[in-house]
């Protein structure tokens, strides 16, 4: 019966792997390094900005329509940013106030 002679082509290092699989665990480890630590892939949180104003109807602010005021300032946030048309707001100013912070319904806050 002959013998098959075993064929290390690649020399062996400390681990006990070879110097190639070595290279690339290297090689991989050095990528997700880098990956991790580029600005241009870390995405940055969104600018949220919230305006509660009490007493202002829907149709107070001149981007919504009103002829009468002027406000050149939040028109300019709204052409900007996000405008949400369709919403819910209490009569008063202290249940909207209480849906906001608990994230329930007003009347569901129990506060009036």
């Amino acid at each position: 019966m002959k013998r098959r002679a075993s064929i290390d082509l690649l020399p062996i290092d400390a681990d006990g792997l070879d110097v190639h699989t070595s290279t690339v665990i290297v090689f991989i480890r050095s990528l997700l390094i880098l990956f991790a630590f580029s600005p241009t892939l870390q995405a940055s949180p969104p600018n949220i900005l919230h305006i509660l104003a009490d007493d202002m109807g829907w149709n107070a602010l001149s981007c919504y329509g009103n002829k009468d005021l002027q406000t050149p300032h939040l028109d300019r946030l709204a052409a900007q940013g996000m405008r949400f048309t369709q919403a819910y707001a209490d009569a008063q100013c202290s249940p909207t106030r209480a849906a906001f912070l608990s994230g329930q319904y007003g009347a569901r806050t129990g506060v009036f």
